[in-house]
């Protein structure tokens, strides 16, 4: 399932601006495997619903 999201932050990389900040779910993996594919991950924002 985490290759989905690598694989729609590969799509968001070559359409968003430069500036863009990004959020996500972890989706109960962790933030370092989360963002270690992505080549904005200095402009994320990670977050974790707890229900």
């Amino acid at each position: 399932m985490i290759e989905l999201k690598w694989n729609l932050y590969q799509e968001l990389a070559l359409l968003i601006k430069s500036e863009a900040i990004i959020a996500s779910d972890t989706s109960t993996y962790s933030i370092s495997r989360l963002v270690g594919k992505t080549s904005f991950a200095e402009r994320m924002i990670i977050t974790h619903s707890f229900l």
